[in-house]
């Protein structure tokens, strides 16, 4: 799996060589801190339940079978698959930056440090079998913003989903094409 760069730690990182943090955040730095500020809050307080193109469920149980057990597209891909999938294509896009992987790997160690534990907080309880999950999710919610700005429609909807009070954890149909499906249930 790979992560990105957010705003929050790049400072630290980039402070020697500003040509890498302009390379790296440019034009996408309010983006990547929007994640970066949800990371930090958590869930909205008043929660959205109608997203557009996507399927709602409330049944924690069914949500965790659609996210790690369910299989998809003809029995081939699960949602982890369609996950990693969406993330390689993002990768390939990163790998064309010369310093990419340098960066990447002191970054990811200070960012794991700081924000899993951040998401634990604010993550209630009886949910907290999926803060991992979450995590990664908007983990690379914020690498898509830094690579494609607000651009990529599949981690733009996770973020939507995400920033609505919700949990990606399934597909409806044969992916690419179909549904996302998310869970919102009880705060």
């Amino acid at each position: 799996m790979r992560f990105c760069f957010f705003q929050a730690i790049s400072l630290q990182i980039f402070s020697q060589n500003p040509s890498l943090l302009s390379r790296f955040l440019g034009k996408n730095e309010k983006g990547i801190q929007e994640v970066i500020t949800f990371i930090q809050t958590g869930w909205p307080e008043i929660r959205v339940t109608k997203i557009d193109r996507v399927i709602s469920i409330d049944d924690f149980s069914l949500a965790t079978e659609l996210a790690w057990r369910a299989v998809y597209e003809k029995g081939e891909s699960t949602w982890t698959d369609i996950r990693q999938h969406e993330c390689a294509e993002v990768d390939g896009l990163a790998y064309a930056f010369h310093e990419y992987r340098e960066v990447e790997d002191e970054f990811r160690s200070k960012f794991n440090q700081l924000s899993y534990k951040t998401v634990e907080r604010w993550l209630p309880k009886i949910y907290e079998e999926i803060s991992e999950e979450v995590f990664v999710d908007l983990y690379h919610c914020a690498y898509a913003r830094m690579i494609c700005g607000n651009t990529n429609p599949f981690h733009e909807a996770l973020f939507r989903i995400y920033s609505s009070g919700g949990w990606p954890c399934g597909w409806r149909g044969n992916y690419p094409a179909g549904q996302l499906i998310a869970f919102f249930g009880r705060v």
